[in-house]
């Protein structure tokens, strides 16, 4: 299984915690959506035999970790290779049809968990997105050096 972490987006926020409006999608298919105020923390992609499984995490507003999993399994993008017609989608552009170098792929089931600490977060994530959640928690995003 392969890892891609990702670092955090530089949010552009309405006030100075970074805070802003967040949907994630939930459910088969992503048909349901939660909405919340918080910032996103970092994501990690693993990329398997069986399909991909993206996993983003996110601070709400009242200190709460958001983590969305995003799992798609590879037969489920056999069912979509009629796009290459209807959609006359270009295969040399395969990398974003799974997500890979844009946005995600819009394909797969969703499910998103609230925990309220960090080590509750322990438990629904890997190893190394737990440490990249501490690191991102624990540190600033941005140290002013006085050199």
């Amino acid at each position: 299984m392969t890892t891609e972490p990702q670092q955090p987006a530089v949010l552009d926020a309405p006030n100075d915690e970074g805070l802003g409006e967040i949907i994630v999608k939930d459910g088969p298919g992503g048909l349901r959506a939660k909405r919340f105020v918080g910032r996103f923390l970092c994501e990690a992609k693993d990329y398997g035999k069986t399909g991909v499984e993206v996993s983003k995490v996110y601070r709400s507003r009242t200190g709460k970790f958001v983590v969305q999993h995003q799992v798609a399994e590879w037969t489920e993008f056999q069912n979509r290779s009629d796009l290459m017609t209807e959609l006359k989608l270009d295969w040399r552009n395969w990398r974003n049809l799974l997500g890979i170098g844009s946005d995600e792929p819009d394909w797969g089931d969703y499910t998103v968990d609230i925990v309220d600490s960090i080590d509750e977060l322990r438990e629904k994530v890997s190893p190394k997105l737990y440490r990249r959640v501490v690191a991102a928690v624990e540190t600033p995003h941005t140290e002013d050096l006085d050199i």
